[in-house]
């Protein structure tokens, strides 16, 4: 069996979600941007069934092999289509873990799907057919392009996770922009854990919705001065807005999810970083560092066995290597 294509594919920083309430006319919607340093990479192959190979023990669960499994399936059917794929995985960053992994992961292994069937296929019937896209349209967009995105949600639909949401209308996208070139921190601390697919589903049914006018306050401080810091490439200005951004009603609800991991975070990153957010449901938080050997020495004392990398914003999405 020989190797038909291979693809990378980067994962993403969610900043935040939007409108978490139901008194406003959309629902859902949230900002963020793609990063390189925590990629997907895998290898496809034509085969008689479609099968995912994760022998070199990557950081996927069951769960999201079976439904990917699923997935493939139901395009094959959906679309009459000839050839399936055995498809191996090379690299997968730490799941639920606020790196979109799992959507990268879906819709890299259905577009190898369709380019091994040589059927061209919409980037956006191929992000409707991976069911991800419910809540934020961040990782279906930043897929495909890279960049940062400002995505409107929906209008209609419940407030869940977008692994729970059935028959929904892709996000709609307010602005797509290149992310200015900065270099970005990321740090994963060690002892806390990751919420469940349970515990994420019980989040979403214990905060929503919320005020009206929190989303109101939020949405303000994204239009007037996240979007306008990176078309100005303004880094001082970014970082004020990603820190306010940490105050925002469900950003805190976030964060408290997690007890202290708020107060770890500050310990490590407050003094010497320009600016820190968790992203998405965390456990990883982002940051622009302005002391890199002091955030690193207060690591070691805080939390020896955490993470801290740095990496680089993603403005180009997935690359397709064929064999």
């Amino acid at each position: 069996m020989s190797k038909y294509l291979s693809i990378t594919a980067p994962s993403r920083i969610h900043i935040t979600l939007i409108s978490m309430t139901d008194e406003l006319y959309r629902k859902n919607g949230g900002v963020g941007f793609a990063i390189n340093g925590f990629d997907v990479c895998i290898d496809a192959y034509v085969s008689k069934k479609n099968s995912i190979d994760n022998s070199k023990n990557t950081n996927i669960d069951n769960r999201t092999i079976i439904a990917t499994i699923n997935i493939l399936d139901n395009a094959v059917e959906l679309y009459s289509l000839k050839k399936s794929i055995e498809v191996k995985i090379n690299k997968f960053p730490p799941q639920h873990s606020g790196f979109g992994s799992g959507t990268s992961f879906k819709l890299a292994c259905l577009e190898s799907l369709f380019l091994v069937n040589k059927v061209k296929l919409e980037d956006s019937k191929l992000a409707f057919l991976s069911g991800r896209g419910g809540t934020s349209g961040i990782g279906i967009n930043t897929y495909f392009h890279g960049g940062f995105v400002f995505d409107l949600g929906r209008v209609v639909g419940p407030l869940l996770p977008s692994n729970t949401c059935k028959d929904f209308e892709l996000p709609l996208v307010l602005c797509k922009l290149f992310m200015p070139e900065w270099e970005i921190g990321i740090y994963k601390p060690s002892s806390i854990q990751s919420l469940s697919h349970e515990q994420e589903l019980s989040f979403f049914n214990k905060n929503c919705p919320i005020d009206k006018n929190s989303v109101v306050d939020l949405t303000h401080e994204l239009v007037f001065s996240l979007v306008p810091s990176i078309l100005e490439k303004n880094i001082i200005n970014f970082s004020k807005s990603i820190n306010t951004i940490q105050d925002s009603t469900w950003k805190k609800y976030e964060w408290d999810e997690y007890n202290n991991l708020f107060d770890v975070a500050n310990s490590i990153l407050h003094e010497d970083s320009y600016c820190f957010g968790l992203s998405s449901l965390g456990t990883a938080c982002y940051f622009l560092a302005n002391d890199k050997s002091n955030i690193k020495r207060k690591m070691n004392v805080v939390d020896p066995n955490g993470l801290i990398r740095y990496v680089t914003v993603n403005n180009t999405g997935r690359i397709v290597t064929y064999v």
